[in-house]
Order: C-alpha cells, then sequence, then structure tokens
C-alpha cells in the first residue's frame, strides 16, 4: 500500500487491489497540461477502482487523466465541482454516476473515454464545456438537461456510436452544437426525461381519472373474487393511464391497441413516425412483490427487442411509481406455459446496463 496528500487536508492511498482512495475534508490540489503529474501519477497504471469519501468536495484538474485500467468511480454527493480533463482518456471506464450538486460540466472532463456507453448529466448543470464528451465512441445516448443555457464546442465530437441526442422543447441553447462531429439525431422532450438505460423510473405520475385507483388493501390477489376482479381492472386502467400520459409529455402519440392480442398494450409513436414503442402495462399495488406476463407478451416482446418496454406501475394515491424496462426477457417460455410469474425486483435488477 502507497500514500500521500493531494490536498490542504486531504491524503490518498492506494491498496494492493487497485482502489486508490481519496480521504479528508475539503478541495482537490489543481493540475494544469504540463503539470499534471499528481502524487500517484507514476502509479496511475495501477489504479482499477477510485473511492473518493464523503467531505471531498471537489476533484481536481486532471486528476485521473490517463488512468487506463480504471473501471469504477465512486463519488459523494459532497463533490460539487469536477476539474477540466479529470477523468481524460481513461479507456476502460464504463458508467460514472455524478454528484447531483456539480452545475458544470467542465472541457474535456471525458474526452478519449472509449468504453463510456452511459452517462446521465445531472438535472443541476447549466454548462458543458468544450470537447467535454469528444472521442467517446462507445455512447449512444445522452439527455440535456433542461437547465443547460451554455454550451462549448463539440461537446460530443468524434462520438461515432451517438445516435440520439434529447433536448429539452424550447431550449434557448444552440443545438448545431450538439451534433458537430457526430450523426445522432436531436430529439425534444417536454416534462419527463426520455429512456437513456433499459431502467427507467418515473416517480409521482399521476392518472386522469381519479376512481381508476387499486386502494391499499389489494395486495393479496390470491383470490379471485368479484372484489379483486374490479380492483384489478381499476389498477389496469389506472396504469394505462399514466403510461399515456408520460408518453405525451415524451413528446409521442400513444395508441391503445389493448383489445388486439398483440402481446403489448400501447403502440406509441414519434410525430415523424420514425420510432415506434410497443409498451406492455402492468398495474399492481405499491407493494406488489411480482408481475404475471403472458407468454404472447414475452414472445412480443423477445420479437421486438429494441422496441419494446414492459411499463410496470405501482400504484400508490397519487404518489405512483412507474418503471420501464427493456429487453425484460431471455428466452421463450415452454409451450405449456400460458404465463409466468416474475420477481419485480428481479426483473429491476436484471435491467439496469443495455447488454451491448
Amino acid at each position: 500500500m502507497t500514500s500521500g496528500t493531494c490536498g490542504k487536508n486531504l491524503t490518498w492511498t492506494l491498496d494492493d487491489n487497485g482502489t486508490l482512495t481519496i480521504s479528508g475534508t475539503g478541495d482537490m490540489d489543481n493540475y494544469t497540461l504540463y503539470d499534471y503529474m499528481t502524487t500517484w501519477y507514476d502509479k496511475c497504471n495501477l489504479i482499477k477502482n477510485i473511492v473518493i469519501e464523503e467531505w471531498v468536495t471537489s476533484i481536481g484538474n486532471w486528476s485521473f487523466s490517463d488512468c487506463q485500467l480504471l473501471c469504477s468511480v465512486d463519488i459523494p454527493d459532497s463533490v460539487t465541482s469536477i476539474g477540466r480533463s479529470a477523468f481524460r482518456r481513461c479507456t476502460l471506464l464504463t458508467n460514472i454516476k455524478l454528484p447531483d450538486g456539480i452545475t458544470s460540466i467542465s472541457r474535456r472532463l471525458f474526452s478519449g473515454c472509449t468504453s463510456l456507453i452511459n452517462i446521465k448529466i445531472p438535472n443541476n448543470v447549466t454548462s458543458i464545456g468544450r470537447m467535454a464528451f469528444s472521442y467517446c465512441t462507445s455512447l449512444t445516448t445522452i439527455t440535456i438537461p433542461e437547465d443547460v443555457t451554455s454550451i462549448d464546442e463539440l461537446p460530443f465530437g468524434g462520438c461515432k456510436s451517438l445516435k440520439e441526442i434529447y433536448y429539452k422543447r424550447g431550449t434557448k441553447i444552440d443545438l448545431h452544437k450538439l451534433t458537430a462531429g457526430n450523426k445522432a439525431e436531436l430529439i425534444p422532450y417536454d416534462e419527463f426525461p426520455p429512456a437513456e438505460e433499459n431502467l427507467v423510473v418515473y416517480s409521482n405520475t399521476k392518472y386522469d381519472r381519479p376512481e381508476n385507483f387499486a386502494p391499499n388493501y389489494s395486495r393479496n390477489w390470491s383470490n379471485v373474487d368479484d372484489k379483486t376482479v374490479a380492483i384489478r381492472k381499476a389498477a389496469e386502467l389506472a396504469a394505462m393511464n399514466i403510461v399515456m400520459n408520460i408518453e405525451r409529455n415524451l413528446g409521442f402519440v400513444p395508441v391503445d391497441v389493448s383489445s388486439q392480442n398483440l402481446g403489448y398494450d400501447i403502440k406509441s409513436t414519434s410525430h415523424d413516425g420514425k420510432i415506434s414503442r410497443l409498451i406492455e402495462v402492468k398495474g399492481r399495488n405499491i407493494d406488489a412483490e411480482s408481475v404475471t406476463v403472458s407468454r404472447n407478451e414475452i414472445i412480443a416482446a423477445l420479437n421486438n427487442p429494441d422496441d419494446f418496454i414492459l411499463a410496470i406501475v405501482k400504484l400508490n394515491a397519487d404518489k405512483n411509481e412507474t418503471i420501464y424496462l427493456k429487453r425484460p426477457f431471455e428466452q421463450v417460455p415452454d409451450k405449456a406455459a400460458l404465463s409466468i410469474n416474475f420477481s419485480i425486483q428481479k426483473l429491476v435488477e436484471a435491467s439496469k446496463i443495455i447488454p451491448r
């Protein structure tokens, strides 16, 4: 194990497993292009994981640049600023969660992170610096938060796999800068952010018709009687209503096709007709642990892996939670099985990362 200092009140340790831990309080030191020799720089080829402990408030310029074996980074919410080029050319970094408190994405922050496939820009971010994500060649989708008012040159230049950039409808930013140096399609959104991952959660979604509410005592649905059937019907109607509203707020045109036995309940199409989302809706009480899916629905999902969405709406008065899952199933069920019970938790756990 080796150690040193990296700020007035900060220390670092690098253990034999390749985990670099930053401890203490306050800001990290900053470095420049010609002097970014952090005290661990000669060991950066050993760093596989970075753990930044609570009370650290910033990550300095060029801090972890060229850590080419770096796979994971744990950044606490106490960090409110990340310096330029801090993760430049970390070529094995695939995912990173940025703290909600940062307000800017500094220039070249992730430039050359060729394995980065997924990143969420926090909602409080107001500016994106020059070439912040340039040459992130595995990045496929990005959402620009609605508070962003300043974008510098070529933020996604050289992102050859980037297909979709979502931006807030009515934004005043220069949209041409978003697509400079890539071939991504610009797609506007309204109230809700679009799906960036295979797992997306919409909280506090409301339905328009108050009679469509599954009461709290509906947790046990094992006894099929008239009351249970009525509760299930109410839950289905409420869930359909919620998902239709979400799709409209995302800028899609949803159509109820549940009576056609297609294996999904809603066909939701973009206004230009280029995107079709096939959504199977399941309404459940907030405490429900499982969901039943028919063989027909599973086959529809497997036949349309890029378009199918399983929407699980967990009902709880007006504080509902809607979970969108893409690629929820792995194989066709046995021919004798008309339906299968799935654990909601297991479905969610298996859907957090997009299959490549």
